[in-house]
């Protein structure tokens, strides 16, 4: 099957399951039963960025300040860069960059500048059936001077693809969404090629590529150095149970026990104990997953976890300073409307304790802590049709 075809798929699955996130407590769907929920992640509206959109890309920099590059404006990419300062409450002056960048990637790069890597120019993306053509360009935006300049391009044009930054330094950018062709007769297909980024040489080289081809995956370093890929959909599976381990020394893959369920946009996160935390996505059915895993790099093994309090594919899983995950928003349903769910998920007792909710619902956002220890949640689609530049901000740390 082509990618057109699984993603055609995928979407009417999603669109016809007609399913609805269960209610709180109710358990229906496998979803965990609620605690007294916390204080809401969204208490306060936060300054909105000068456009809407979708955007994953959200770091927060050395100094505590906050940089969103690219994202998803309707049915094109967005070109700007901005930077939120939270000293001052308020985001600075937009930068505009020489080409629009969306399903892209960013990552802080030890001398303090930030690589924007490659993406594509145009479609939301919810909108699967339709190719989009994807990018080798890259950007290296200096925070310093609130500049950006070109920076060497990919070996190959991806976007949908993941990045990690090594133990090196290196950059390692995996898998993606190829095209041939220029749309409307663009081909769009999987890649399994993978490159590294060198900050020192200011070069992308080659490495060796994963097993199976895949995009819209998760990247996570782990602490032995190693990067776990998982999950993700390729032109002949709407959603994948497998996942390979990346070796920087040697620079190969070797595959990996694969996840209990097959998923796509979902999220992943390293937890203290080393073990990785996946949660939410797609399933194959194109029903959204509340269900979550938890990987044991040191025994190969994949076991349940506490599920999420609601389906939620797409969602923000955001490493907190003391060690817990919080999940927020996502595609709740078949519809694909955003949630307004906001959870912490504690590895010592293997439970959700559930927030107050955001207030408005989104999908494909960012959330980021702040160096006082609230947290910001970013832009975001509400529903399939809709886009938001809004931000909002918890009222007190979270924990």
């Amino acid at each position: 099957m082509s990618l057109a075809g699984a993603a055609a798929a995928l979407s009417l699955a999603a669109c016809g399951g007609g399913h609805r996130a269960a209610d709180a407590g109710t358990g229906a769907d496998g979803s965990s039963p609620p605690s007294d929920a916390g204080p809401p992640v969204g208490g306060v509206e936060g300054p909105p960025l000068r456009l809407p959109r979708g955007n994953r890309t959200a770091l927060r920099l050395p100094s505590g300040r906050v940089v969103v590059a690219g994202g998803d404006l309707d049915r094109s990419g967005n070109h700007e860069v901005e930077v939120y300062d939270p000293g001052a409450g308020a985001w600075g002056p937009a930068l505009r960059l020489t080409r629009d960048a969306t399903n892209n990637t960013a990552d802080l790069l030890a001398g303090g500048d930030v690589l924007i890597t490659g993406g594509a120019g145009m479609e939301l993306t919810m909108r699967l059936p339709v190719p989009s053509p994807s990018s080798d360009t890259c950007f290296l935006y200096d925070p310093a001077t609130h500049e950006a300049s070109r920076a060497a391009s990919l070996a190959e044009g991806r976007s949908h693809h993941r990045s990690a930054v090594l133990g090196t330094g290196e950059v390692l950018v995996a898998g993606g969404a190829g095209t041939l062709g220029t749309p409307p007769d663009a081909v769009t297909f999987a890649l399994a090629s993978a490159e590294l980024y060198d900050e020192s040489s200011a070069a992308w080289g080659p490495t060796g590529p994963m097993a199976e081809a895949r995009f819209d995956h998760t990247l996570t370093r782990l602490a032995s150095g190693a990067v776990l890929a998982a999950g993700g959909r390729n032109d002949e599976q709407p959603a994948l149970g497998s996942a390979e381990l990346y070796d920087p020394g040697s620079g190969a893959w070797r595959t990996a026990a694969p996840m209990g369920i097959a998923r796509v946009w979902h999220g992943a996160a390293l937890l203290p104990s080393g073990r990785v935390l996946v949660a939410g996505g797609l399933g194959a059915d194109g029903t959204p997953l509340a269900s979550a895993e938890l990987y044991d790099p040191v025994a190969d093994r994949w076991s349940p976890a506490a599920p999420l309090p609601a389906p939620a594919a797409d969602l923000a899983l955001t490493v907190l300073d003391s060690g817990g995950i919080l999940a927020t928003g996502g595609v709740r349903d078949g519809s694909f409307t955003g949630s307004d769910m906001a959870a912490v998920y504690r590895e010592d007792t293997d439970r959700w304790d559930l927030m107050g909710p955001l207030r408005t619902a989104r999908s494909h956002h960012s959330a980021v802590q702040l160096p006082d220890g609230r947290v910001m949640v970013i832009l975001g689609l509400p529903d399939r049709t809709g886009i938001t530049a809004t931000t909002e901000l918890s009222e007190e740390p979270l924990r």
